[in-house]
């Protein structure tokens, strides 16, 4: 019983000694957005699906922004009380946790090796390959920090080199 009533006022002090975060907004003063439902019908194999949120594809329709935008500012507002905990939590990830300057194990193809390499300061990665052995003069295929200036997204993928070595084929999302 005594054990009981220690723990008992242990757990109370605790409580109370626990600090209240005070948000900028209250959860319940923050409107939530609920996308409208436009109900569309797909069918694939005589399976029949109706997807209601299908409307949110289109990239190019000014509703989609907007109710992302809307979806975004939501969230910001809901989170706004943890930004300086994220920017931690980030500076301790990317500092401790992440190694900056990476690279790929090399893997061998049609007499080059392909190499992905990561640079400290840089937030993308440097395709290159190198004939005939792993001292040979690099030659960089896909520099993403110089395909990326200028761009609020990008995203390099679907990388295929041609069986002749003299081609590659990639995909480029902006």
């Amino acid at each position: 019983m005594k054990i009981a009533t220690i723990l008992l006022s242990v757990s109370f002090t605790f409580a109370a000694s626990c600090k209240n975060i005070n948000m900028s907004k209250s959860i319940n003063e923050v409107a939530i957005p609920s996308a409208k439902k436009i109900s569309k019908t797909l069918e694939i194999h005589n399976d029949v699906r109706i997807d209601n949120y299908y409307w949110l594809n289109d990239r190019e329709n000014p509703e989609v922004i907007d109710y992302l935008n809307v979806e975004n500012n939501y969230t910001k507002a809901l989170m706004a009380h943890t930004e300086g905990f994220q920017k931690d939590l980030f500076e301790e990830m990317k500092g401790g946790r992440i190694k900056e300057d990476d690279s790929s194990l090399p893997y061998k193809l049609n007499g080059y090796w392909y190499i992905t390499r990561y640079e400290t300061g840089k937030d993308y990665p440097i395709y290159l390959r190198k004939k005939g052995s792993l001292d040979a003069e690099e030659e960089i295929l896909f520099d993403c920090n110089e395909m990326a200036k200028d761009q609020s997204y990008f995203s390099l993928g679907g990388i295929s080199i041609s069986q002749i070595t003299k081609w590659q084929l990639f995909l480029q999302i902006q």
